[in-house]
Formats: structure tokens, C-alpha cells, sequence
């Protein structure tokens, strides 16, 4: 028994044609995709030797977990601090001396410089990956 999914004309009135196809071909491939999700989550939960068998509450679960797996493009701001981080503790490894820096100040104000990039880089992707 096929199932026929209904949407009202006064939600769609504004759609050319071409976007009513294209919003067909869209619900069909929702529709596939969140019922491949609830097969997953049903033979997770099947217990050994039971039948198979899809409830409503997979196909919730299913929809649910759908909405979650949309992933927030990442700003460049943050992508270039995860190169900048590592790059900058690598040098900041590479410059460390541990016999001191005397005689060579230099070295020291580049050691210094690369560890507080490595440091504010590292806090910056802390507290902007949050929001």
C-alpha cells in the first residue's frame, strides 16, 4: 500500500512548475534518507531473533537525529586558526633551548612570540567554536 503525501495548493501556490519537480525529488529522497535512518536505529534496538519492525517512535528518533547531522559551515576565521595553532607549537618546540637563552635574545623573543600565538590561537578556537 503505497503512501500519498498531501500538500495543500495555498502552501505551494508561489512554485513553478520546475520547483514543484524539484521539491518532489527532494521529499522522495527525505523520505528514503530518514527511513534508511530508522532501519538502522530498529536493528540497533532489534533483540536476537526478533522479526524486524519499524515503530513511530524510529521514524521520530530517525527525524530527530536527521536534524542533528547538519553540519555548520566552519567560518574561515576558525579554519585558518587550526593551521595557525599546531604550525606556531611546532615552532615554538623547534626555538625552545634548554640550556637558556643567553646570548641569543632573538631566539628567545621568537620562542616567546610563537608560544603566545600558540596559546591565544588555541584559546580563540575554545571560545569561538562554541557559538
Amino acid at each position: 500500500m503505497p503512501i500519498q503525501i498531501e500538500v495543500k495548493d495555498n502552501v505551494i501556490t508561489d512554485l513553478s512548475v520546475d520547483a514543484k519537480d524539484k521539491l518532489k525529488i527532494q521529499i522522495d529522497s527525505y523520505i528514503a534518507d530518514l527511513l534508511s535512518e530508522a532501519r538502522l536505529i530498529e536493528a540497533s534496538l532489534r533483540e536476537d531473533g526478533a522479526g524486524q519492525e519499524i515503530t513511530s517512535s524510529h521514524i521520530v528518533q530517525a527525524a530527530r537525529r536527521g536534524k542533528n547531522h547538519f553540519k555548520r559551515k566552519k567560518p574561515w576565521y576558525i579554519k585558518h586558526s587550526q593551521w595557525v595553532a599546531p604550525i606556531s607549537a611546532l615552532i615554538t618546540g623547534f626555538l625552545f633551548d634548554s640550556n637558556g637563552f643567553t646570548g641569543r635574545t632573538t631566539q628567545m623573543w621568537f620562542f616567546v612570540g610563537s608560544l603566545i600565538v600558540a596559546i591565544a590561537t588555541y584559546i580563540f578556537q575554545f571560545i569561538k567554536e562554541d557559538e
